[in-house]
């Protein structure tokens, strides 16, 4: 059976810029949304990759994306933001919400910034290697539409709120990019789109039973929540951090980005930025955590003889891999990018 082709990271996201700003997208907008895309099927996070990208071209063609929009500082207190993102792109509204807990961290230490009236904003880890850069630690939270049981429940009730934090280290930064779902409801989407199946657990059907099948989380089921109850209570305080301390809406009563496409979601975030300079400095946190990093690295297998990694490794080593090799493409997700792009009237994508 042929390998599946690839194609280098920076290509893919030109093009991602060339359909998006076709379908009414801002070149900065889009750029932001297309790096964060290519990001995510980069680290092998392709819940968050481009099997999203006909979801957000019907959304913005549909006004559940707005393009024209107007970011709305609510409170200023300095080290702390409240904003509302009047329903503009997730990413977009994340990675600015992101450049300001910067600035304010840079100048008071550490910063909170509250985002209501937000969309989805994809991979997190984009937001976390934002901080980064700017030698801070970040702390991303999330909420969604309802997906996932609660404990003892029957049905979609709380977001797979999800949750991020990455900091410095030496040689690469440390990065938990995680739901409080056992998985992603995009992982489930997925496996659907490729005809797989997935582990029994994941996913409970209408009346509550695991099931190994992915259509049942479209028909009347929900995901599960991460080690259960403890998964569960994650989910609803990721649901007062973000949406109840910014006068949000919490995920119970959020709109699901596939079943109303031309409503925003109403989605909040919540972005933080720390500077170690206040603690240990910035260089000493750096050699600290990539020595903790590597100590776990060197644990003694256990039974099954699997290497020990360090939590983001795996979404790390994807991501060198891909710079060298590429983004590997299947040809479910070929399909998505030939009829998006006739849809926006944009190149194909030819691959050599």
């Amino acid at each position: 059976m042929p390998e599946n082709p690839h194609l280098q990271i920076q290509r893919l996201v030109e093009w991602l810029v060339e359909v998006l700003s076709r379908a009414g997208v801002a070149s900065n907008d889009a750029r932001l949304i297309a790096e964060n895309l290519a990001g995510a099927e980069a680290r092998g996070v392709k819940s968050h990759g481009l099997m999203l990208l006909p979801i957000y071209i019907k959304r913005i063609r549909m006004g559940g994306i707005k393009t024209d929009y107007s970011v709305k500082v609510v409170k200023d207190t300095g080290p702390v933001l409240l904003l509302d993102g009047d329903g503009g792109p997730g990413q977009a509204l994340a990675a600015t919400a992101m450049s300001l807990a910067i600035e304010r961290a840079r100048r008071f230490g550490v910063s909170f910034v509250s985002l209501r009236n937000s969309n989805h904003a994809g991979m997190l880890a984009t937001y976390g290697l934002q901080a980064v850069r700017s030698q801070l630690i970040g702390v991303i939270l999330t909420n969604t539409s309802p997906a996932v049981s609660v404990t003892h429940g029957l049905g979609k009730r709380t977001g797979s709120n999800a949750l991020c934090v990455a900091a410095p280290a030496e040689p690469e930064p440390l990065v938990v990019d995680m739901s409080s779902s056992t998985v992603a409801a995009g992982k489930i989407q997925y496996a659907a789109m490729h005809g797989l199946q997935i582990p029994s657990g994941w996913v409970l059907d209408r009346d509550g039973n695991p099931s190994d099948d992915p259509a049942d989380l479209s028909n009347g089921g929900s995901l599960t929540p991460l080690g259960g109850y403890k998964g569960y209570a994650l989910g609803v305080m990721i649901d007062v951090l973000t949406a109840l301390l910014a006068g949000g809406k919490p995920s119970v009563e959020l709109t699901s980005q596939l079943s109303e496409p031309s409503r925003p979601t109403g989605v909040s975030q919540a972005l933080a930025a720390i500077d170690p300079e206040l603690f240990i400095g910035r260089d000493n946190l750096k050699r600290a955590v990539g020595d903790y990093a590597e100590t776990l690295r060197q644990t003694v297998p256990g039974l099954a003889s699997t290497p020990v990694m360090a939590p983001g490794d795996p979404e790390m080593l994807a991501g060198r891999k891909a710079e060298i090799e590429g983004v590997e493409l299947t040809p479910q997700i070929r399909r998505v990018m030939d009829d998006v792009a006739l849809s926006v009237g944009a190149d194909f994508l030819t691959l050599k």
